[in-house]
């Protein structure tokens, strides 16, 4: 994916209910990723894993919208 800056339109637009269940799987991911007490993933790896998350999260609602 490319790194670049995300500009959304100033829109009072609700997300759709396929929108919030991406985004309520993608919160349970990641607070799973953080509450995970496993000693060998270094704080990096589950910062790497949320940023992963949020883009592909991200991506998806892209792939919804166009449909």
């Amino acid at each position: 994916m490319n790194k670049g800056i995300i500009k959304f339109p100033n829109t009072k637009r609700k997300l759709s209910k396929e929108e919030e269940k991406l985004v309520h799987v993608c919160a349970n991911m990641i607070h799973n990723e953080y509450t995970n007490t496993n000693p060998f993933v270094k704080p990096k790896q589950k910062l790497s894993r949320a940023e992963t998350s949020l883009k592909e999260l991200i991506h998806d609602i892209f792939e919804l919208n166009e449909e």
